[in-house]
């Protein structure tokens, strides 16, 4: 009884020894995939990074940019031959600031339809983050776009980026490795019919590699009632940043209240990210001087913010 009494301790002593290093095996992989995880970065995640795409204060508060009645400097973010249906010669500076991700964007933009046939814009940005995650570096533009008769026109933008990872690289990855760094470009045509407005859209349609810039196809369509009341949407197709395309869409109202004050309010939506977001935006503006201020706010699944304020000087 003794000795097998001793043997069943024995072989208790066996069972508890494997079950700790069970346990310890366990406790030492469930570590390390915290750890992992922890050092992900972010810039390979689109679930916890937006692409980079360069913003104006209107088209933010209009949901997805409005494209179809982008003009001006709107127009060489979101609609290169948008800048070819309005004669103008504008002059504009932002600031674009992200609370959650503590990322500040400078820059501004120059677009001149007015001086010749060949409407040119030009925009360049600086990116600041918080030296701990997300990313860093510059965007800069330069977009074309000639109409062909009174109605339609076509255009297209050069896109030089790069963009540098703030903070640690996680394990296996280049510490200065660039996060999405090359040339690409934007391609559109933009429609105008009576009070119709249409624009079929390829954004970076070279492919740079990396989330930061992904390869987009759509088109828009707005309504310009007057000169107080815009209607305009969106919709895209992302298809580098997930398994399968996924879809961006929105859209805005605009109304320009006395004549002198943009009211705009809008809805975006992304479904690689499953994001909602309401939109809104006010400003002032008069015969040459602009200021415009927008506001974006994720609701469900993120909570995302992003402001921006805009200056706009109208040489003609």
């Amino acid at each position: 009884m003794t000795r097998a009494s001793v043997v069943m301790r024995g072989a208790n002593v066996v069972i508890i020894d494997k079950a700790g290093l069970v346990a310890s095996v366990i406790l030492i992989l469930g570590i390390t995939a915290a750890g992992s995880a922890a050092a992900q970065d972010p810039t390979t995640d689109p679930n916890q990074t937006r692409p980079a795409d360069l913003e104006t204060a209107r088209g933010l508060a209009l949901g997805s940019g409005a494209r179809a009645t982008a003009v001006s400097t709107s127009a060489v973010a979101y609609n290169p031959a948008g800048m070819a249906l309005a004669r103008s010669y504008h002059i504009e500076s932002q600031i674009h600031f992200e609370p959650a991700s503590g990322r500040f964007a400078f820059g501004g933009g120059i677009a001149d339809s007015s001086t010749n046939k060949l409407a040119m814009g030009t925009s360049f940005v600086g990116i600041m983050g918080n030296g701990e995650t997300g990313y860093s570096g510059m965007d800069g533009r330069v977009a074309f776009a000639l109409p062909l008769g009174d109605s339609f026109a076509i255009g297209v933008s050069g896109r030089y980026l790069s963009l540098g990872r703030e903070g640690k690289a996680p394990p296996g990855t280049d510490q200065d490795a660039p996060v999405s760094e090359g040339f690409t470009m934007d391609g559109s045509f933009a429609l105008s019919i009576n009070v119709i407005r249409i624009a079929g859209i390829a954004q970076n349609f070279i492919e740079v590699g990396g989330l930061l810039a992904p390869r987009r196809f759509g088109g828009s369509v707005g309504l310009v009632i007057g000169e107080s009341f815009t209607i305009s949407g969106d919709l895209l197709a992302d298809i580098d940043s997930f398994p399968n395309p996924e879809v961006i869409t929105g859209g805005g109202l605009e109304f320009l209240a006395g004549g002198v004050v943009p009211l705009r309010a809008g809805y975006r939506y992304d479904s690689g990210r499953e994001a909602h977001a309401i939109t809104a935006g006010l400003g002032y503006t008069d015969a040459n001087f602009g200021i415009e201020t927008s506001l974006r706010q994720d609701v469900g699944n993120t909570d995302d913010t992003s402001v921006m304020i805009g200056l706009r000087y109208f040489v003609q």
